[in-house]
């Protein structure tokens, strides 16, 4: 569907490639560059074409770069990788114990503080957040860089806390919610009832029963991460594969914006996947009512 839509889109990639390397583009020479590109073949040649590659391992040629599809996307992963793996920890680190705290002090105002902090999160669009810290902590405080090597931790700290705020929020409702209702289960009066602590029977059955809903939402959020967070990457020139697949819309890069999409599909597949398992994995009972 999508190599159907992009060869269905205006605009013609050979124009768009001469134009941008400042050529003049002639007739001829479009003519030329079209052929080079197999632009002037039929849709189900050029299809099929693209599929026996991919059964290869060969997604095509990079129309901007020149080089193998494959290649710039292993090249531009590590970013997204680091940038995904720096924003999942922050959330984490905020929404478990924020999620457990929202609980434990249901309906008081730790709890109405917390909710107003997860309000905010889910309100305010991740642009306009990372817009924000560049402002301040770029342009005003000096504290890190306005455009980002990909390199070093002050690179990494704003684009991670940006997406970090906005899922924090979200897992946050989640924790407290699946928190409270385990709270309201009669094993834990029961474990109160013989003299557990509070931090005991949270510790040793709440948490592990309240993790388990998260875990697919986790893994959306995983499998979105990895694809490239286009919009912040953007913002911070982080050079992810978000960003990547942005200059290859804007460009007419058909072989590179398939290749992309084809990864999108391959990594939701499987993490969707390694959830199920791991859902049998962790929860025996799920795995016994499935067989």
């Amino acid at each position: 569907m999508s190599f159907s839509l992009m060869s269905l889109s205006p605009g013609d990639p050979a124009e768009a490639m001469l134009m941008s390397g400042g050529q003049s583009v002639s007739p001829e020479l479009l003519e030329a560059t079209r052929q080079e590109l197999g632009l002037n073949r039929p849709f189900l040649v050029r299809y099929m074409s693209w599929l026996w590659g991919v059964f290869r391992g060969d997604l095509g040629i990079s129309y901007t770069s020149k080089q193998p599809v494959v290649d710039r996307m292993i090249a531009f992963f590590p970013a997204t990788l680091k940038l995904t793996v720096a924003s999942l920890v922050i959330m984490l680190i905020v929404a478990i114990p924020f999620g457990i705290l929202s609980a434990l002090y249901c309906d008081r105002w730790p709890d109405y503080l917390i909710r107003g902090f997860t309000f905010l999160g889910v309100s305010v669009p991740n642009f306009w957040v990372g817009l924000m810290f560049l402002s301040f902590f770029a342009l005003r405080l000096h504290l890190v860089p306005v455009v980002s090597s990909g390199q070093g931790f002050s690179d990494l700290l704003l684009p991670a806390v940006t997406l970090a705020f906005a899922m924090s929020a979200k897992y946050t409702r989640q924790v407290r919610t699946a928190v409270l209702e385990e709270l309201h289960q009669d094993y834990v009066l029961g474990a109160e009832v013989r003299g557990e602590s509070r931090v005991s029977v949270l510790c040793r059955e709440v948490l592990p029963n309240a993790v388990l809903p998260l875990i697919t939402l986790l893994g959306l959020s995983l499998g979105s991460l990895l694809g490239g967070t286009a919009v912040v990457e953007i913002i911070f020139s982080w050079p992810g594969l978000g960003n990547l697949a942005v200059h290859a819309i804007t460009a007419r890069d058909y072989p590179m914006v398939q290749g992309y999409v084809l990864w999108i599909s391959l990594i939701y597949m499987t993490i969707n996947l390694i959830v199920d398992i791991s859902y049998g994995r962790l929860d025996p009972r799920i795995g016994r009512s499935s067989r």
